[in-house]
């Protein structure tokens, strides 16, 4: 299982442009092939077309090689395709299928969780 911060993955990815010893694919495949996948924030860092598509290189890849994703956000997935379709109407939409098609959805509330964790109210 892998637990990541959709944010630093992104940044991982970028970094690997400017750094010769380190390849794009072998940051991503570490995700693409674990058994679980936790992206944490998506929808937190502010998309543009090419965070949109590593979100969805990586999603479809979990997508078609049945692997498990949790995906938490601030957003409802309406709310996350409404900021996403906002940058690219087309990639917000496949994005957003494969993720309907392999994550079930939950409501934590408005409260954010750390939150009640620390009050241990959970």
């Amino acid at each position: 299982m892998e637990k990541v911060h959709v944010d630093w993955l992104l940044g991982e990815l970028k970094e690997t442009f400017d750094d010769p010893t380190r390849k794009t694919g072998d940051v991503l495949n570490r995700f693409r092939y674990c058994d679980v996948l936790i992206l944490d924030d998506v929808g937190a860092e502010q998309p543009t077309a090419w965070k949109i598509e590593q979100l969805f290189e990586l999603v479809n890849a979990r997508y078609a090689d049945h692997k498990q994703l949790v995906i938490t956000s601030n957003y409802t997935p309406d709310e996350l395709h409404a900021e996403l379709k906002k940058v690219n109407r087309v990639k917000a939409g496949q994005l957003m299928s494969r993720i309907n098609a392999i994550c079930e959805f939950g409501y934590t509330g408005e409260t954010d969780i750390r939150f009640k964790l620390k009050k241990g109210a959970i």
